[in-house]
């Protein structure tokens, strides 16, 4: 009984704890209301690193910036990261540093992938907020996310909860870009309880680019990206097909290969056999022993300071399961295998929409060894022509959609433009 008091009380001290953290960081953001903002100050970000839509969006603005000079701007969570972004000619602070808490408070647009968070969600008080997103909304998230949802409707905006949730539920972005009228509707303007408005349709600057010409891709990542992951692009030609496994983030951060039973050795014979190769790229804070790889010829871990949409149009089937990277694999329309080896445990700790399985077509395997025989027999697993054209028109339904960003950020900053 003492035992079951003191968790209690620990439980009890970790929720005024974490409260009293995010706390501080509201009172932060209030305060930074309070600091005059220059319009032609824009900053961009994301917290996974140089990557993502904000990448794309801010190299092609550079171009789109001569005649306007606005202030152009990349904040980084990873000071790592730095020479790299400055050497591409970009204006880059770490996010922690004078400078960057300056341009924070300042800056008049925050341009983003996901959230705030991306830059300073702390300092962004009446900045405007442009949200490119970061997927295509496989898990629930925001206002539908289970965190969200299991608080009484009747205390979600009460203080505490408020404070809680501030950055990903209260935070919310004044134009979020969305890729289809589905995603729209059943997802985007319920995650953020927004009206459809706040949003805009139209096609993902990352994923625009990954259908371009693979010379033009290579052309790119000799300009944007760090020279060892050109020399990994170019030397996958030396393979007669390339996988890839890109599981999505798991809360319970396990480790994810102990989990889907990956044997190494099996794998490694299995590739050897159809001279294949497999790419690993785990989010960042998986988990991993790295040793249990790099013994292998033909399985790589990728690093996750690169940026992977270069690499994706150099690969021919994607091995994954909850993760919103499937929906933009099947733009290229390559091969996809669907592993959910925990599906019941992911549905109870993030919650899959009812239409999960509908929406993602594709062979779905739960085990290792099913895995390994698809491996094993080089299996096709394109789609058919039916599942391919609902997928596009259930996530990408705007694709077609051209759309001025550069313009359209200053439209509503300015209120119009020339």
């Amino acid at each position: 009984m003492a035992w079951s008091r003191d968790k209690i009380h620990r439980g009890k001290a970790k929720k005024l704890f974490v409260f009293s953290v995010k706390l501080v960081g509201y009172i932060v953001w209030k305060l930074s209301c309070l600091f005059p903002r220059s319009k032609n100050k824009w900053l961009f970000g994301d917290v996974m690193g140089f990557a993502g839509n904000t990448k794309y969006v801010l190299i092609d603005f550079l171009k789109h910036n001569e005649k306007y000079h606005y202030h152009l701007i990349w904040i980084t969570h990873n000071k790592q990261l730095l020479p790299q972004i400055r050497q591409f000619g970009i204006e880059a602070y770490y996010w922690l540093e004078p400078k960057a808490i300056w341009h924070c408070l300042t800056a008049g647009c925050y341009i983003v992938t996901s959230n705030t968070k991306d830059i300073n969600c702390y300092l962004s008080g009446n900045a405007f907020y442009y949200n490119f997103w970061h997927g295509i909304g496989l898990k629930a998230v925001g206002k539908q996310s289970a965190e969200y949802l299991k608080v009484p409707e009747r205390k979600r905006n009460n203080f505490y909860y408020k404070v809680l949730f501030f950055y990903w539920a209260h935070r919310l972005p004044d134009i979020c870009l969305t890729t289809s009228e589905f995603m729209l509707r059943n997802i985007f303007m319920k995650q953020f309880g927004q009206p459809e408005e706040s949003f805009i349709l139209g096609m993902y600057p990352r994923a625009e680019f990954m259908l371009r010409p693979k010379e033009d891709i290579l052309n790119f990542a000799e300009k944007y990206c760090l020279d060892s992951e050109c020399h990994f692009i170019r030397r996958l030609y030396r393979w007669k097909k390339v996988y890839i496994y890109m599981p999505t983030w798991r809360d319970n951060g396990k480790n994810i290969m102990v989990e889907a039973g990956l044997n190494f050795d099996m794998l490694h014979k299995s590739l050897l056999k159809n001279n294949s190769v497999l790419l690993l790229k785990f989010h960042s804070k998986t988990r991993i022993k790295v040793d249990e790889i790099c013994k292998y010829d033909n399985i790589y871990l990728i690093d996750n300071n690169w940026d992977i949409y270069p690499i994706l149009p150099f690969t021919d089937c994607l091995i994954t399961d909850y993760s919103s990277i499937y929906s933009e694999y099947m733009l290229m329309n390559k091969e996809v295998i669907i592993f959910e080896y925990d599906k019941t445990t992911m549905n109870e700790d993030r919650g899959l929409p009812p239409y999960f399985e509908e929406k993602t077509p594709g062979i779905r395997i739960s085990t290792f060894s099913q895995l390994l025989n698809l491996i094993d027999s080089n299996k096709d697993c394109h789609l058919n022509e039916k599942d391919l054209q609902n997928v596009l028109e259930t996530y990408w339904s705007a694709r077609n959609i051209k759309i001025d960003f550069y313009n359209d950020i200053r439209k509503h900053l300015f209120g119009k433009f020339d």
